[in-house]
């Protein structure tokens, strides 16, 4: 194969005569202005290259950038590489491998070689659990506060949860969720909920749901839901034959992790 970087040059200057002024990234970002610009500066300082592979109107491009590559844990696993983008370079694209927007390829200023890859939209906790074994392959230690924020990554217990369900042990599932909230790096919080069941209600003749997700509720009202950390519009609706809809938005506050709720439902009129 060709050298590589050079080919990566050459691609760059034919983008920067068709892109014009939309190669260049926002401010609170480290790109530099263009590929070939890129490739020389990891050249010259040893470092590999951080490439997004991209296009103005990829949505889920511009939420990586607003809400991942913004998060300070990331731009701590990312410091050590080179930025750049490349907007629908499709000989670049051709050259090291593009799986749809966005593609990130890291590629190693050294031996000329992409050594990892990843595709797609990702949270700011999964990408620097990503970044752990990329940085390994090229060689570089973890941070140390990301090593300490991946000490305290929280794992969710499906059947600790459940027992804890069945037992309708609420201040169990309240201890039990009181890490979370040093797990900086989750994607998710939770809801635990209480529903008052209405006289002669069984369990199973409730309909809860959290936007399209069914939530499932066991015979002492209790149930746990999660919430994206991103998702400020989430709606909990819960029906039981007889009684009004109730639907309620779900804010966990700012700062916490879990949103400890009661519901409650109003019969419905008779005529």
């Amino acid at each position: 194969m060709r050298a590589f970087l050079q080919s990566l040059a050459i691609f760059a200057f034919v983008w920067i005569v068709g892109q014009g002024s939309s190669l260049y990234a926002s401010d609170d970002l480290p790109w530099e202005k263009d590929l070939a610009s890129a490739v020389a500066k990891a050249k010259k300082q040893s470092k590999p290259l951080f490439i997004m592979m991209t296009a103005t109107w990829c949505g889920p491009c511009k939420k990586l950038e607003s809400e991942t590559l913004t998060n300070r844990l990331v731009r701590e696993c990312l410091r050590d590489f080179v930025w750049v983008q490349a907007f629908e370079d499709k000989a670049l694209e051709k050259t090291i491998g593009c799986d749809g927007y966005p593609t990130l390829a890291f590629v190693s200023a050294e031996n000329e070689t992409v050594f990892s890859k990843l595709v797609g939209y990702k949270p700011a906790g999964s990408f620097v659990k990503k970044m752990v074994d990329i940085r390994k392959t090229a060689g570089l230690k973890t941070p140390d506060k990301v090593v300490a924020a991946i000490e305290k990554t929280f794992d969710f217990d499906s059947e600790k949860v459940a027992q804890l369900l069945q037992d309708g042990d609420g201040a169990g599932l309240k201890q039990y969720f009181a890490p979370l909230k040093e797990d900086i790096l989750r994607s998710t919080n939770y809801v635990v909920g209480k529903l008052e069941l209405p006289e002669g209600t069984t369990a199973d003749q409730v309909e809860c749901k959290l936007g399209k997700i069914s939530i499932k509720i066991v015979e002492s009202g209790l149930f746990v839901c999660p919430v994206s950390r991103s998702d400020s519009s989430s709606a909990i609706t819960i029906h039981v034959p007889g009684h009004k809809l109730l639907e309620q938005k779900i804010v966990v506050p700012k700062g916490d992790a879990v949103l400890f709720k009661k519901f409650s439902l109003a019969q419905l009129r008779q005529n």
